[in-house]
């Protein structure tokens, strides 16, 4: 393998458990291969900073970048210093134009958390379902919400949903912020015996949870999430969590996808435009037996 300069952008937060395990995923990855130096930048999902790390690498013609931001409202603003330059992008998780994306098939990811729900609902709630409270984080514009979308969509093909019973709620990716904004929502829900909570993440599950446990609604609600972290699995190894599903991306193995696109990417063989990779249902009735088995 040639010599290769890579710089990576990536928020740098190690209590944020998925991106924690993707950095950690590709450090060790690139560990295999002494020809590879790696620049490193973080951001604390801070835009100005961002666009500031992009110009840098840009000037020091990094041969190829990882891009893991989640302002997808930065668009071509962030992505334009390499474009100019002819450098290379694979953007991670969330989606940027002019760029090789690598990261979940969200539309998948979807359909399953909304089985899980729609088997929860007609087991226990007879197919009725009052009110569906969705924590998003208003600075991704796509790549999450086919998330959201294919949960919904998923649904209706099992039970009736009336679209003015759903209300999103910007929580970003912060539990506090997501407790913040559901509690009061909650609050007035408050005789509703059957709502859902589909969340982005995990980070946004828990502050929702926490929220109705507090107020005393616990037992009112269900809830989908996805990253499948160690929050999720937490939640799972209580028995009466309300927590069904986060279906996992594993992205502890993301790094050996990426190595192998920069090589592809450098070797000017053709790469797809999107590379997905196939999320894991992880459910309190399964994940032990899952997980051991997908990390022997």
């Amino acid at each position: 393998m040639q010599e290769i300069t890579i710089g990576l952008i990536h928020p740098g937060i190690p209590t944020n458990t998925f991106n924690a395990s993707f950095r950690h995923g590709l450090l060790s990855a690139i560990e295999k291969y002494p020809q590879i130096t790696l620049l490193e930048r973080t951001t604390q999902h801070d835009t100005p900073t961002a666009i500031q790390h992009a110009e840098e690498l840009a000037d020091l013609n990094v041969d190829v970048v990882i891009l893991n931001h989640l302002d997808q409202r930065a668009g071509y603003t962030l992505v334009k210093p390499f474009a100019m330059n002819r450098i290379p992008v694979i953007s991670v998780e969330i989606e940027f134009p002019m760029t090789i994306f690598l990261g979940v098939d969200n539309v998948m990811s979807g359909k399953f958390a909304a089985k899980e729900a729609a088997n929860w609902i007609h087991d226990h709630w007879d197919n009725e379902i009052d009110r569906i409270l969705i924590g998003i984080d208003q600075r991704v514009i796509s790549t999450h919400r086919q998330r959201i979308d294919a949960v919904i969509d998923t649904l209706q093909n099992f039970i009736t949903i009336d679209n003015d019973h759903i209300l999103y709620i910007d929580t970003n990716i912060d539990s506090d912020i997501a407790y913040n904004n559901s509690y009061p929502i909650l609050k007035r829900w408050k005789n509703y015996q059957h709502v859902l909570f589909v969340a982005i993440g995990d980070t946004v599950v828990k502050g929702m949870l926490n929220a109705a446990r507090d107020l005393g609604q616990e037992d009112q609600v269900i809830a989908v999430s996805f990253d499948g972290t160690s929050i999720a699995l937490e939640e799972f190894q209580h028995t009466n969590s309300r927590l069904l599903t986060s279906p996992t991306f594993q992205p502890q193995h993301y790094g050996k996808h990426l190595v192998n696109l920069v090589q592809q990417i450098l070797m000017d063989e053709r790469v797809p435009n999107k590379n997905l990779i196939p999320p894991l249902c992880i459910t309190q009735e399964n994940y032990n037996y899952t997980l051991l088995s997908t990390n022997r």
